[in-house]
């Protein structure tokens, strides 16, 4: 996709940049390939397993700022396993090491998530879901015992089917957790990917799906819309969850007029998903980019958005 330099915009004669190129590149390692070749001047990502090479011999090109996201599972409740089946996702969510995945796997930045709303929203309580604060082994044991209570074990593990799109570091996550479930529970799990737009249609029916990796990105600095999308209402609520509590705490927060108020009711609302668990939240975004030298003018946002024009290429 190529985006020219408008002449009628009214501050043309301070926009630098007369021509950008966009390349769609589904995976990272291509992206950074390109990238080293010259044919790229600032990468979307990067993958996470060459983030130690990146360091030792791109540093002054690597940047990476906190980014207003959640990396998470979500479970399926629309259908057996995990309809009316807390115990079996609260499971499965406990037996996720998260720290392991951000120092091992993911190894980019990442925050290992204590709760569903990433950190950095300034005077907003975050809740914390039921693995923070458990030690390794008092985290373990709760997993294998919510994981009987749910009615499997040794001679009846559960057998499921985790998607996730086509993409090499999500790929490495998903067999990283599989691998978890596996070692502690017995669970037995099938991975499925597919190319992101099918995988969407394929959640937003929930014919199929069971667990399945998602992301969300905030569209501000406000955790109301990371919270909305957990309402029945909310078009991308591909969980099936339906609470009306959660659904009464939110509404609560989210009408008071009050700013602490609002902040204060809508982490009840919160506190009430993580008690739910549709979700197991993994990690909290990093965003990461490689960035020629010549590049001028790139600021880091919380968002992630940042505009051609106030940039530059000064060869």
């Amino acid at each position: 996709m190529v985006a020219v330099k408008n002449p009628q915009y009214w501050d043309a004669a301070n926009v630098h940049v007369d021509r950008v190129e966009y390349y769609p590149v589904e995976d990272p390692a291509e992206e950074l390939k390109r990238y080293r070749a010259g044919d790229l001047d600032i990468t979307n990502t990067v993958p996470n397993d060459q983030v130690p090479f990146i360091k030792a011999t791109l540093a002054a090109e690597y940047h990476t700022a906190p980014w207003l996201g959640v990396y998470y599972l979500g479970f399926n409740q629309s259908r057996p396993p995990f309809k009316d089946n807390l115990k079996l996702r609260e499971a499965l969510t406990l037996a996720i090491d998260r720290d392991t995945l951000v120092d091992k796997v993911a190894i980019a930045g990442y925050i290992a998530a204590k709760g569903w709303i990433p950190p950095g929203i300034e005077g907003y309580p975050n809740a914390a879901g039921p693995w923070y604060g458990l030690s390794k082994e008092e985290r373990e044991a709760k997993a294998r015992a919510d994981y009987k209570e749910a009615g499997y074990g040794p001679d009846h593990p559960l057998q499921v089917d985790l998607l996730y799109n086509t993409n090499e570091n999500n790929k490495k996550v998903m067999i990283a957790i599989a691998g978890m479930w596996k070692q502690l529970l017995g669970v037995q799990t099938q991975l499925s990917n597919q190319e992101f737009k099918t995988m969407l249609d394929v959640r937003r029916e929930k014919k199929t799906t069971e667990v399945f990796r998602a992301g969300y990105i905030a569209f501000y600095q406000d955790p109301g819309p990371l919270l909305d999308v957990l309402r029945p209402s909310n078009p991308r609520n591909d969980l099936g969850y339906d609470s009306s509590t959660y659904e009464a705490l939110y509404k609560a927060g989210a009408e008071a007029l009050d700013p602490a108020a609002r902040l204060a009711g809508l982490a009840k609302a919160e506190e009430q998903a993580l008690t739910d668990l549709p979700i197991a939240p993994i990690y909290h975004y990093a965003a990461q980019h490689l960035i020629k030298p010549y590049v001028k003018g790139w600021q880091p946002s919380p968002l992630d958005n940042f505009r051609s024009q106030d940039m530059e290429i000064v060869k």
